[in-house]
C-alpha cells in the first residue's frame, strides 16, 4: 500500500527528483504546507532545455496551490538553479509554476 507522501507525490505531479519531506496542517486557519525538496543532482535549463548539474537553490517559496478538500494548499520549496555558461544562473523550469508567481499553474486555470 502506498503511503500519504507517495500519494500526494502522484497527485501533485510535480514531476522528476521531487519528494515530500514535511508538512504542516493548521486546523484554525485551515491550511495546510507541503514541504517539498528536489534530491536530484541536474535540472533542465529553461530557455535551451539543456540538462545541467544543480548549481544552487533558491530562497524558499510557499506557492499557493488547489486546495485539498476544505484546505488551502502551499507548495514549499527551494528552488534549484543551473548555471549555464552563456546565459548564466536560472532556476530549473518548474512543471508547476513560473518562476516569478506565487501561484501554480493548476490554481490559475481553476479561476
Amino acid at each position: 500500500m502506498k503511503s500519504i507522501a507517495e500519494i500526494l507525490i502522484e497527485i501533485l505531479d510535480l514531476g522528476e527528483g521531487w519528494i515530500i519531506m514535511d508538512k504542516k496542517i493548521d486546523k484554525k486557519i485551515k491550511e495546510i504546507d507541503i514541504f517539498i525538496e528536489f534530491i536530484s543532482s541536474t535540472g533542465y535549463f529553461p530557455r535551451n532545455k539543456e540538462l545541467l548539474n544543480v548549481y544552487d537553490y533558491s530562497r524558499s517559496r510557499r506557492i499557493r496551490h488547489l486546495d485539498l478538500f476544505e484546505y488551502k494548499c502551499y507548495l514549499n520549496a527551494r528552488i534549484p538553479r543551473v548555471k549555464d555558461g552563456k546565459l548564466g544562473i536560472r532556476n530549473i523550469a518548474l512543471k508547476w509554476a513560473d518562476e516569478r508567481v506565487s501561484f501554480s499553474y493548476l490554481l490559475l486555470a481553476s479561476d
